[in-house]
Parts: structure tokens; sequence; C-alpha cells
């Protein structure tokens, strides 16, 4: 055996004696390094465990506000719908008061034209009653309308027959005492 057999041979059972003992050091070295991992490995998730924690308790922030929120708009909507239902209902009220107010201005109009006397005519029940049946879109509206001014208008004197006339009979009793008044003063 030379030199370099015999070191080669001290150098392989050092080498396999090492080695034991070199892997119960290694395996010192690994159990202290992974426990510092181990402990690192915690740290990190338990960080990370945090902050998604974190995040969900922020999220489950947002959805209470974001709930109170939409409760908020249901209640105005409710109110809205409402206000709505209310609008709708006036403005229904007003059109059919407007399409009434268009009807008696026509009526009246047409009432006008046609010669009656509008405040006698709306004065008797039976003429208003009448007139509420009537079309006024009827091609023959006008000729109804000219009859039920004739049967429901009382015959009314013309305004020179309400003028003071002095009487066909000579002096009345009361002319008497005024002339009779009248002499005593002057006399």
């Amino acid at each position: 055996m030379t030199e370099y057999e015999g070191d080669r041979s001290a150098h392989d059972a050092e080498k396999a004696s090492g080695s034991k003992g070199s892997a119960s050091h290694a395996e010192k070295v690994e159990s202290n390094t992974s426990s510092i991992d181990y402990r690192q490995k915690y740290e990190q998730m338990r960080a990370h465990s945090r902050t998604w924690e974190n995040r969900a308790e922020k999220s489950l922030d947002d959805v209470k506000h974001l709930t109170g929120q939409l409760d908020s708009l249901k209640d105005e909507k409710g109110k809205l719908e409402e206000t709505v239902e209310t609008l709708r209902s006036q403005l229904s009220e007003a059109t059919s008061q407007l399409g009434e107010a268009k009807r008696h201005n026509d009526l009246t109009t047409r009432i006008a034209d046609l010669g009656g006397s509008i405040g006698q005519l709306f004065d008797s029940k039976r003429f208003c009653n009448a007139v509420e049946q009537l079309d006024l879109d009827d091609d023959d509206a006008d000729s109804t309308l000219t009859a039920l001014i004739k049967k429901h208008s009382t015959p009314v004197a013309p305004n020179s027959s309400l003028t003071w006339e002095q009487p066909s009979q000579g002096i009345s009793k009361g002319e008497e005492l005024w002339q009779r008044h009248t002499a005593r003063r002057g006399a």
C-alpha cells in the first residue's frame, strides 16, 4: 500500500466516522433551523391571518354601512312612491276639474250665443240636470240646447217695460198727495 492509498483509506474512515458525527450535527442544526423556520412561518401566518381578519372586519363594517344606506334609500323610495301616488291623484283630479271647467265654459259660451239668460238657466236644477247629459260634440247639440233654453226660460219683461211710466187712469193717490203737499208749501 502506498502512502497515498493509506491516506485515502484513513480519509475514508474519517469520512465514514465523520459523516456519522456530522449527520447528528446536521440534524441538530436542521432541528434548530426548523424550529426557527417554524416560528417565522407561524408569525408570518399570524400576520397574514390578522391582515385577513382586518379586511373581514372592514368588509363587515362596509356591509353594515351600506345596509344602513340601503334601508334609508328604501324608506326614501317608499316616501317618494307615496308622493308620486299623491301627485298622480292630484293630477287626475286637476285634469278632471279642468275638463269640467272647459265644458262649463263651452256650455256658457253657447248659451250666451243662443241668447239664453245664463244666470237664470243655471239657477234651474232641471236645466242643469238636462245639460249634464247633453253631449256638446254632437251635431244636433245646438238645436237641443236651443230647445232646452226655450223650455227652461221664463219670459222676462224687456228693459223698457221696467221704466216708470205715468198710469193712463189719471192721477194716482200718491201723485195726488204729492200735489197737495207742494201746493201747501208754495202757498
